[in-house]
């Protein structure tokens, strides 16, 4: 008999459905702390609608990423046993540890997501956090519940989230060129912020994807020819998130304040190192101490933080190069930033540089299936859209304000 689904109703992907076991996972005590951990930081100051959690995302990643595997599955039928080397309980184990490496590939998040992630101890990233809460209890546990009948357990989700070392073609339906986890992220960001350009075509995109197979004989996917133009869509509506939602100057000014606070109030400027100590901290616990910093008049460095965020009083952006900003560019805006800082010693300044190359990393191995022939070309050959898109390089001064208009006014008689 096959165990019964709990559906869960989302905005994105329609009913979702848990077994018994997901179900008790998702109830744990770790997993519904990213219930207060929101998906996008502080950028609810500057998009209301976003108030989503990484709780609601993580649930729409194990979607995507099941849907994707039924898909591709499903398309090349009983050939997966040639392709793949797979027989049916090598699909249903392969599906069911997709889906929980899908479902906890977050549970390590710090709160606020992305914003303070730099303060994690020991240069450790949320990614190192999210393997270690995996591998201890109570997780561990729910895991091996949950992989019983497959034959699974947490090392083997831990090891498909860190990289997918015993499984790479299974990683790449969780993190790879066109991905569960970005597919998942773009549109529910683009609908809680209310964004648009975060939309495209996922159905046709889902069942556009197919499997390549290189000369050592190795797995990958590849998306055929009818789905160019829906990759491309994914590939443009990513560019367009990160320029006007992501990297947003007055979220991103919220985010210096919020990372500064805690910075400030952390022993030793970090997060816990003890995942008992670490888990307790999420985002209604920050803003708690935030309101007790901010109740004690003090001078501090995380007082004035607290209230520059809990006061709607982030530092404003005076100056900043274009998205895509040249070798010369940068240059000038550097000279800028030192007659600034001449010119108005002791202002509180904050200078911001953002370097991505969005395409380049989404495209490194993504290949297409021509229909004529069935041969594969890397993507970036066959779209001419996509290999005109430039990494995105930007430069920004910030400063106080009581000081904004003088600063900006030095800055555009400076560039005349």
């Amino acid at each position: 008999m096959r165990d019964r689904l709990h559906h869960l109703r989302d905005p994105i992907h329609g009913f979702v459905g848990l077994t018994l076991a997901e179900r008790v996972l998702v109830d744990s005590e770790p997993f519904q702390r990213l219930r207060a951990i929101r998906q996008l930081g502080l950028t609810s100051y500057v998009y209301p609608g976003a108030e989503h959690s990484r709780f609601q995302h993580a649930i729409g990643v194990m979607q995507s990423a099941t849907r994707l595997f039924d898909a591709v599955m499903a398309r090349h039928g009983r050939d997966v046993t040639t392709i793949l080397a797979w027989n049916d309980d090598d699909v249903a184990r392969r599906r069911a540890l997709l889906r929980l490496a899908a479902l906890l590939h977050d549970i390590g998040h710090a709160p606020f997501s992305h914003t303070a992630e730099h303060l994690l101890p020991g240069g450790q990233s949320h990614e190192d956090f999210t393997i270690r809460i995996i591998e201890a209890e109570p997780i561990a546990a729910l895991i091996a519940a949950c992989g019983h009948p497959h034959g699974f357990g947490a090392a083997e989700v831990a090891s498909l989230v860190r990289g997918g070392e015993r499984e790479p073609f299974l990683h790449q339906f969780l993190s790879g060129d066109l991905d569960a986890d970005r597919m998942d992220y773009l549109l529910r960001d683009s609908h809680y912020t209310g964004v648009p350009n975060g939309r495209f075509d996922h159905e046709r995109l889902i069942h556009m994807l197919t499997i390549r197979v290189s000369e050592d004989g190795a797995p990958h996917l590849a998306i055929d020819e009818g789905g160019l133009h829906v990759a491309e869509a994914m590939l443009l509506a990513r560019n367009f998130m990160f320029l006007q939602v992501y990297f947003h100057p007055v979220s991103r000014a919220f985010g210096h304040e919020l990372a500064t606070f805690m910075e400030a109030l952390l022993p030793g400027g970090r997060y816990p190192d003890a995942l008992d100590a670490y888990l307790a901290w999420d985002d209604a616990a920050v803003m708690v101490a935030m309101r007790q910093v901010l109740a004690t008049n003090s001078e501090s460095a995380e007082h004035e933080a607290a209230r520059r965020i809990l006061r709607r009083d982030p530092l404003r952006l005076v100056a900043q190069t274009s998205d895509f900003a040249s070798n010369d560019e940068v240059r000038a805006f550097d000279d800028l930033v030192g007659s600034v800082r001449a010119k108005f010693g002791g202002v509180p300044l904050f200078i911001e540089t953002i370097e991505m190359d969005l395409v380049g990393d989404a495209t490194a191995s993504l290949t297409m299936r021509r229909k004529a022939d069935g041969t594969f070309v890397p993507l970036r050959a066959a779209s001419s859209l996509i290999a005109s898109l430039r990494p995105i390089r930007e430069t920004r001064l910030y400063v106080d304000r009581a000081h904004r208009d003088a600063v900006a006014a030095f800055c555009a008689s400076a560039k005349r």
